[in-house]
């Protein structure tokens, strides 16, 4: 996870004006129930400001559609000030339309352009509501729902995924573009698209009683000195993560499945990796060469309930500098030299996640 810029701030909308150009502020203009008309950009900013005061602003509010009014009310109700894309679309299903494709890079505005503008420049995605704007809004947009998972009482027996597939047609010699030292051949045809859909399987896991009962075999499993550490990263061997696997209830989340090519990524153990890592986190278990010891608070656990054991190895868990998790996954590039430095700090990172755990509104579906 890339550490979060600063957000960007535009205290008025004459700012947020002066950031684009004649021909932009004619097209806003445009849309504007005004026949009064202008060519110097310092009157086509003036003549747009007037028009977002008072009840102007809010009968521009108001032709808004549906979409575009929550929108406007995610902006100015998030804790960063600025309109995210992705979770707009992940809440409603869909983005709100800023305006139409001409082209290349033109684009006939719609009027939600007129609250949310580019924090430096007309990029084609504008996140930013001006700051005097947001406290007009403010006064009469109101607030957006909570996040919320719809549930159900039970699961399908599978899983629709559909996606695209796109078959290329036979005989089609393609284009042939020479860059540099480098030959490429392009397909001269579009392709067909077929949808697939595909059925898969949904397998349900009981792991709040599994973890208690994993728990205690790992501690015991530990107390008989058959786990062994790496004494630089804590992390298990190989074969120990083998041993743990086939003693835990239910096995690991997903069986070992050898690479057949060397640049492909495997898929390796989870529940066996972690156990291990998250006992010394806990601190009921320490390194004593090369291979993990009970503390005295884990020989107590052996005899405790086990949730309240669990709870602990969370809470400890939480501000562990043990690993980071991003670490097991191999796509995510830059982790390491200069690259980590653009990366949050773990405790932070797991902070957030809490939070959004705690937060979520569950709804009967």
């Amino acid at each position: 996870m890339a550490r979060p810029k600063e957000s960007p701030t535009i205290a008025t909308v004459y700012e947020a004006l002066d950031l684009l150009t004649v021909d932009q502020l004619k097209q806003l203009l445009s849309l504007l129930p005004t026949k009064e008309r202008a060519t110097k950009k310092g009157e086509l900013m003036a003549l747009i400001e007037r028009h977002l005061c008072g009840e102007r602003l809010r009968a521009l509010w108001e032709q808004l559609d549906e979409t575009q009014k929550l929108a406007v009310a995610e902006t100015i109700y998030s804790a960063e000030g600025t309109f995210n894309a992705d979770r707009f679309k992940a809440k409603y299903g869909e983005l709100p339309v800023f305006g139409t494709k001409k082209g290349g890079y033109r684009e006939d505005p719609s009027p939600l352009r007129l609250f949310i503008y580019p924090g430096h420049h007309w990029s084609g995605s504008a996140t930013i509501v001006p700051e005097d704007l947001k406290q007009r809004l403010l006064s009469f947009v109101p607030k957006p729902s909570a996040p919320a998972l719809p549930s159900t009482d039970q699961l399908p027996e599978h899983f629709e995924l559909v996606e695209k597939v796109y078959e290329w047609q036979e005989g089609d010699e393609g284009i042939t573009l020479v860059m540099g030292k480098r030959v490429y051949r392009m397909p001269s045809q579009e392709p067909d698209v077929k949808i697939v859909t595909h059925q898969i399987p949904l397998i349900c896991c009981d792991t709040a009683s599994a973890a208690q009962q994993d728990l205690l075999t790992v501690l015991r499993l530990i107390d008989k000195g058959k786990v062994a550490v790496s004494d630089k990263t804590f992390q298990p061997s190989s074969a120990t993560m083998g041993e743990i696997a086939s003693l835990l209830r239910g096995g690991d989340f997903y069986q070992p499945v050898p690479k057949r090519k060397e640049w492909q990524p495997e898929i390796g153990p989870i529940k066996a990796f972690a156990w291990p890592l998250l006992v010394q986190a806990a601190k009921l278990a320490e390194l004593h060469g090369k291979k993990l010891a009970l503390t005295k608070a884990g020989r107590n656990a052996l005899s405790a309930p086990p949730a309240k054991t669990l709870r602990l190895i969370w809470q400890r868990w939480l501000k562990a500098k043990l690993l980071d998790e991003f670490n097991r996954i191999d796509e995510i590039k830059g982790q390491h030299g200069k690259g980590r430095r653009s990366m949050t700090a773990v405790e932070t990172r797991r902070a957030v996640i809490v939070e959004a755990l705690t937060g979520v509104r569950w709804e009967a579906g």
